[in-house]
């Protein structure tokens, strides 16, 4: 348990880190609909869940009640070179108010925000060849992109082109 407020920081000793010496390498690689080698939740309870007398969620893959929001991740874990464990996370929750949300990746949100800028060494020379990074819409290539389109989950569209093209009811805006 921690304090409330952001910025909290868990730290423990090397030798408090997990250990999966004693697990057979087939059940750490098994994954499935419903099985996965690590599961990592974090809940709290809000101000209203609070008053409502509630300290914590209830068991593991059940519904929260309202009031207590959580994140939880699901993660393979795969074995390195040096024989270490690495994870490698396969979907995320959320619970919040009582509704659970699957995060899903946003195809194109890395390059969707700032200037477009010219790759291959600018525009000194450089051997580049004059394309951008693609940060802007691919329907008016001159606004930045923000709306992201439902179910596919690119984003590749400013506000006003998607409202254009009567995206919008299928798009979320970044603001």
């Amino acid at each position: 348990a921690f304090d409330a407020g952001l910025g909290q920081t868990y730290t423990a000793a090397p030798a408090a880190g997990l250990s999966f010496a004693h697990l057979d390498v087939a059940d750490l690689k098994a994954v499935g609909p419903d099985r996965f080698a690590l599961v990592v939740r974090l809940e709290t309870v809000s101000e209203s869940g609070r008053a409502e007398g509630r300290t914590r969620g209830g068991t593991p893959g059940e519904p929260l009640p309202r009031g207590v929001q959580a994140q939880t991740t699901y993660a393979t874990l795969a074995l390195k070179e040096d024989g270490s464990w690495e994870p490698r996370v396969v979907k995320q929750k959320i619970w919040v108010e009582g509704q659970s949300y699957e995060l899903q990746e946003i195809y194109g949100i890395e390059n969707a925000t700032g200037a477009a800028t010219t790759s291959g060494g600018g525009a000194s020379g450089g051997g580049g060849d004059g394309l951008t990074d693609a940060k802007e819409c691919v329907i008016c290539m001159s606004e930045a992109r923000e709306t992201t389109v439902l179910p596919c989950r690119h984003m590749c569209l400013c506000y006003a082109c998607a409202k254009v093209a009567n995206l919008i009811p299928l798009g979320i805006k970044l603001t």
